[in-house]
């Protein structure tokens, strides 16, 4: 048995193995297994997600990099390609994706 901290949200703030003044409602241990497999779950999702959006940030600046030292054109990417590298760069430019000082991200 472990005793949960609960916010007026309901959320779990605290977990502790025995019963304290702030940790003071029991929750059966496998449900808490459940809730921290699902946590680490969810944490490797997000893991995975910001690493990929890293990736994409790089590809990017690599395709930036090529088409200024004219070794492909944007023209010779697909369509789609070309439509998302322009919306991207719009965003950027708006401020919302804002490219570092430096120009390129830091890995």
């Amino acid at each position: 048995m472990f005793f949960v901290k609960v916010d007026q949200s309901g959320n779990i703030t605290a977990v502790n193995s025995k019963k304290t003044e702030e940790c003071n409602q029991a929750v059966d241990a496998d449900l808490l297994k459940l809730i921290t497999q699902s946590l680490n779950k969810d944490q490797a999702s997000i893991d995975s997600l910001a690493s990929d959006l890293s990736m994409v940030r790089a590809l990017e600046d690599l395709i930036d990099v090529l088409v200024d030292k004219s070794v492909i054109n944007l023209t010779d990417l697909p369509q789609p390609v070309q439509a998302k590298i322009t919306e991207r760069k719009k965003l950027r430019k708006e401020g919302s994706l804002k490219r570092p000082p430096h120009g390129l991200i830091k890995l």
